[in-house]
């Protein structure tokens, strides 16, 4: 037998071992979470310096069944806040674009078109390239906010804006968000394929980081989850993160249970 395949039921047998000390109903519930869990949406976090916000949009992305997180760190370090984040980035998968590179956004939106995403900026304002400002963007127009999806420049350098509800989700999206002060750097508009822009209607001009996450990922997976697109996690995903989710359960006891999990499969072997 190959070994690869010998790896796999070992580990699988190993997983089986530890649910025996798992109660059924939380068993169930991976289950039950892992049907609605998916990597068809991704959420790209840059920048964020507030931990009470970082932890929001982490607990946003775990209720709303979004995986894959990430972080990418410019000039603050990702911190949570476990008061707000209630525990939601263990079961989320993160991945951090950290180190003095000064290429952690372009790593990490290279790395996710590389992986067939759809590269979507939010922004509550008007998209100009050419701007010699590296951080703010001048505040979106009406007129420029188009009721359906266009990434396509205008001759002025400005690219127009899709309305949230607007945004069609035939492919594999990474959705962006900037920091709570600056908002997105010009590489990530640089290198965005779309933008997005919630509609709003009062005098203020965007929502709080948070409050944004959750209602782009709202709208978004309620969406999804009622489309005939194939969003969800397959079948091996679904089984990897179980394990995942089992071994985190145990938790410090892990070393005992190997232990018990190799003295009961030689004392068969005897």
């Amino acid at each position: 037998m190959p070994a690869d395949i010998q790896a796999s039921r070992f580990q699988s047998n190993f997983v089986d071992f530890l649910a025996e000390y798992i109660p059924q109903r939380k068993q169930d519930l991976f289950r039950s979470v892992l049907q609605k869990r998916t990597r068809y949406l991704t959420v790209v976090l840059e920048d964020v310096y507030n931990t009470h916000n970082a932890s929001a949009c982490l607990r946003s992305c775990e209720c709303f069944g979004i995986q894959d997180v990430h972080l990418v760190e410019i000039r603050n370090e990702y911190a949570t806040n476990k008061d707000i984040s209630v525990g939601a980035p263990r079961w989320l998968s993160l991945h951090q674009y950290r180190g003095n590179t000064g290429q952690n956004s372009q790593d990490c939106l290279r790395h996710l078109k590389s992986a067939g995403y759809h590269i979507v900026a939010t922004t509550p304002q008007q998209v100009n390239r050419e701007q010699d400002d590296s951080r703010r963007i001048p505040v979106v127009r009406p007129d420029m906010v188009q009721p359906s999806s266009t990434s396509d420049n205008l001759d002025d350098g400005v690219s127009t804006v899709t309305t949230l509800d607007n945004y069609p989700l035939n492919q594999k999206t990474a959705i962006l968000f900037g920091n709570e002060k600056e908002g997105l750097t010009k590489t990530a508009f640089e290198l965005a394929d779309e933008f997005l822009t919630i509609p709003l209607c009062g005098f203020t001009e965007s929502l709080n980081l948070s409050v944004s996450v959750a209602v782009c990922l709202f709208e978004l997976t309620r969406r999804l989850h009622n489309s005939k697109f194939d969003w969800q996690l397959s079948q091996e995903e679904q089984e990897e993160l179980y394990a995942t989710w089992i071994t985190q359960m145990v938790g410090d006891k892990l070393p005992l249970y190997e232990r018990r999990f190799h003295e009961t499969r030689q004392s068969k072997v005897e």
